[in-house]
C-alpha cells in the first residue's frame, strides 16, 4: 500500500537530482545494502546549489519536493512534477512553494524584460522630471524673493533719500513760485 504514484515521483527526483548536479542525492556508492537504505531514510538529499550555484532556486525547490521523505508532502504525481518542470522553463511561478508577491513579481518581471524595463525608465524619467520641476520652482520663489526683498530695500533708500533731500531745502532759498521739477533738480543735485 505504501507504494504509489508518488513512489514513482521519488524515483524521478532522484533521476533529476543526477541528471542536473551528475551525482546522486545520496551517498551510497560502496556502501551494503542495508547502509545504503539507511543513508536514503536518514539522511537529507545533497543539495544542487551545493554543486552549481545555477540550480538554485526553482530547480532546487522541485527537486527537494520530489525527493521529500513524506510521500504526502510529494508530487501527487509524475504529470505534476512534469508541470512544474514546464512553469520553470516558462518562467511562471512553480507550484511547490508557496507564490509570494515577490516571488510572483520576480516571475512576472523574468517573463516580460522589456516591459518591465519600460516601465522602470518610465519611473525614474517621472521621478527625475518631478525632481527637477520642483528644484526649479524651489530656485525661482527663492529669486522671486530676493527680488522683492532688493525693490522694497531699493524703494526704502530712494524714499528715504528723497524725503530727506526735500526737507534739507531750505524754502527760503527757493522763493515762490518754485515748481516740483526745480525742487527735484536741486534734490537731485545733492544725491550726486
Amino acid at each position: 500500500e505504501a507504494i504509489d504514484t508518488r513512489t514513482d515521483v521519488y524515483a524521478l527526483g532522484v533521476l533529476l537530482h543526477e541528471l542536473l548536479a551528475g551525482f546522486p542525492p545520496y551517498e551510497t556508492k560502496g556502501k551494503p545494502l542495508h547502509e545504503a537504505l539507511r543513508t536514503v531514510i536518514t539522511s537529507e538529499p545533497a543539495s544542487l546549489s551545493a554543486s552549481d550555484r545555477t540550480l538554485a532556486g526553482d530547480l532546487e525547490t522541485i527537486v527537494a519536493k520530489a525527493l521529500e521523505k513524506q510521500p504526502e508532502r510529494r508530487y501527487g504525481s509524475a504529470g505534476a512534477l512534469a508541470e512544474d518542470l514546464r512553469r520553470h522553463l516558462a518562467h511562471e511561478p512553480i507550484l511547490a512553494q508557496a507564490a509570494t508577491r515577490t516571488y510572483r513579481l520576480k516571475k512576472f518581471a523574468r517573463r516580460h524584460r522589456a516591459l518591465v524595463a519600460a516601465g522602470t525608465a518610465t519611473l525614474a524619467v517621472l521621478v527625475l522630471g518631478l525632481a527637477g520641476t520642483s528644484w526649479a520652482t524651489l530656485v525661482a520663489r527663492k529669486r522671486a524673493r530676493e527680488a522683492r526683498e532688493a525693490a522694497q530695500t531699493a524703494q526704502e533708500i530712494l524714499q528715504h533719500l528723497v524725503l530727506d533731500g526735500i526737507a534739507a531745502l531750505d524754502p527760503r532759498e527757493l522763493g515762490p513760485g518754485v515748481s516740483a521739477a526745480e525742487v527735484f533738480t536741486r534734490v537731485e543735485s545733492r544725491l550726486d
